[in-house]
Order: C-alpha cells, then structure tokens, then sequence
C-alpha cells in the first residue's frame, strides 16, 4: 500500500514536471516505442514514442521531439497522421478498433524545459495519397528507346 502511495506521488510530480495535458495526465499509457504496422489500407508501419487512452477509450499520439525552439513541423504532424491510420486499422492489438483523436501532442524538450503541443492531424485520404505517392517514386521507372 504504501508502495501504491510512493508511486502515485511520483507519478504526479513527474506529469507537473512535464507539464503534460490534463488529459494526458488522466489518461492511461497504453503503448511507448513499441512498433505497429498494418496492411491496410496500404502496407503502413511506424514507432510511436507514446499513445494514451484517455477517459472515453479515444486514443492519443504523443511524439517527442529535442528541440532549440519548441515548435511543430509539418513531418511531425505527417508522422503522427501515419500513426493514426495504423492504429485506426488495428496496428496493435491491445487497442484495435479504440477510436483515434484527430489530433495528438508533440512533446518538445529545449534546453530543461518540456512542451507537449497541440497539432491538428491530417486526414486519412491524404496520408494514403502520401504514401501511394512515395511508393510510387520507389518503383523502377520503365526503360525508354530502342
């Protein structure tokens, strides 16, 4: 019991620390750097730092990022995009079928300081135009002439 108790007060001065979300900080970790990948729609894989099941059973990606200014990018809004289309088609078991929240956090550490911010996803039909596109550059282009 009293191991329970240490653990929480931890656990608390840790998420204060990081000045994590609230809704983060009521949530359950349900997965850190554990791979995913799914086949469909399209053959996607990938390596969240973090994905959290908040209150509702919803699920949200967390990315963290070293950075000299706390900011996001459009590759880190790409690469949290491409987690929600595998975990939204079963990319790890444990929470197939848990809806996936259009957004999620990337975690910036500067300096001694952490920032989860907030960034908009993109949509699920332009993450598979995305990445049909990149397979396709990938293919042997056909040999031209005589």
């Amino acid at each position: 019991m009293i191991a329970a108790i240490i653990h929480h007060l931890r656990r608390r001065r840790w998420q204060r620390a990081e000045a994590m979300p609230a809704e983060l900080r009521t949530a359950d970790l349900v997965l850190s750097e554990c791979p995913i990948r799914t086949r469909y729609p399209l053959p996607l894989c990938g390596q969240p730092d973090q994905v959290y099941q908040a209150l509702n059973g919803d699920l949200i990606v967390v990315d963290s990022k070293t950075r000299r200014v706390p900011c996001v990018y459009l590759h880190d809004i790409v690469q949290l995009s491409v987690y929600r289309v595998i975990l939204r088609h079963g990319g790890f078991p444990p929470v197939a079928g848990r809806p996936v929240r259009p957004y999620g956090y990337v975690r910036c550490q500067w300096g001694g300081a952490v920032r989860y911010l907030p960034a908009r996803l993109l949509s699920e039909s332009l993450i598979l135009a995305f990445a049909l596109r990149y397979l396709e550059a990938r293919l042997p282009r056909p040999r031209s002439g005589s």
